[in-house]
């Protein structure tokens, strides 16, 4: 058990985590691409709705295939999310895109990253349920409320110091952590029945 509460924890503290690592370095990174603060806005804020929107469909669909499929899912989906937002990012500071198509290749981007990123709480809570008891499930969920809560607060930070190295560096940390998570994930619940089946 202690296990499965640890790999729920880790999965939703990195899924916050990058959520929120881009949020310090966004707006002297637009400033860099010569766009406006409005596009910023923009590119985070539609980013947002389609993490609204997709919440409830990575819900359903840990029910029909399972939590751990679901969080793997989400894990490899926002790292190729995350590597096309960098790319992106990369050439348009280099000048090889640039004007409206930067900033709809950006948009799409921050989409994608919105897209998969509800795929792990979503599946973490459920399965979070699924091992619980009445007794337990408060503790449960507050433990996941922890690790949310110490993502938006860590991620920014975590931000800020790579930022010391370059204003790109957060992004790759961005990519990396989803991919790390992915692999921390796999080993720890290879043997975890209730992330393979839903319950």
């Amino acid at each position: 058990m202690a296990r499965i509460r640890f790999s729920i924890f880790f999965s939703v503290f990195v899924a916050m985590v990058a959520l929120m690592i881009i949020a310090p370095v966004m707006p002297p990174l637009i400033r860099e691409l010569g766009l406006s603060e409005t596009h910023s806005g923009l590119i985070i804020s539609l980013g947002s709705i389609a993490m609204a929107l997709m919440a409830p469909v990575w819900g359903r669909l840990s029910d029909v295939k399972g939590r751990k499929p679901v969080i793997l899912i989400g894990f490899i989906g926002m790292f190729v999310s995350y590597i096309l937002f960098t790319a992106t990012m990369y050439a348009g500071l280099n000048g090889l895109i640039k004007g409206g198509l930067l900033v709809g290749l950006l948009i799409a981007a921050r989409a994608m990253v919105g897209l998969f990123i509800p795929a792990v709480p979503s599946s973490a809570q459920a399965y979070m349920a699924d091992v619980t008891d009445e007794k337990d499930r408060s503790a449960g969920m507050a433990f996941i409320g922890a690790a949310n809560g110490l993502g938006l607060v860590l991620g920014p930070a975590i931000a800020g110091v790579f930022a010391l190295i370059g204003l790109s560096w957060p992004l790759y940390i961005g990519a990396l952590l989803p991919l790390i998570a992915f692999v921390v994930v796999l080993v720890l619940q290879t043997t975890a029945s209730g992330w393979i089946a839903a319950s």
